[in-house]
């Protein structure tokens, strides 16, 4: 549930429990990456609210916190962590339609 991988333009959870139709590209933004929501016109980023829950089309806000992400190493399969760039927790599918981050 926290392993993930970009297949072509689609985020794509190894256990298969979230999905989107949306495009998605990784970016790296400083030393953090952004995952951007492309298939919007506006530029939206998957940001954290306070719950911890995972918002899909958050507008993007140049240095607000939950909206930076840390790429771990690939795994053999290609698949890696995402991790929020402060609180080091993890990027975890729920269901599939919700993302939570989780230590």
């Amino acid at each position: 549930m926290q392993l993930w991988k970009l297949d072509g333009k689609k985020l794509i959870n190894k256990a298969d429990k979230w999905s989107s139709e949306d495009d998605f590209e990784i970016t790296l933004n400083g030393s953090f990456y952004l995952i951007e929501n492309i298939s919007s016109e506006k530029k939206k980023v998957l940001g954290i609210n306070r719950k911890s829950n995972v918002v899909a089309g958050e507008n993007f806000a140049q240095g607000k916190d939950g909206q930076f992400w840390k790429k771990g190493e690939l795994n053999i399969e290609g698949y890696f962590t995402l991790k929020d760039s402060k609180s080091s927790k993890v990027l975890t599918a729920i269901s599939g339609n919700s993302l939570e981050i989780k230590g």
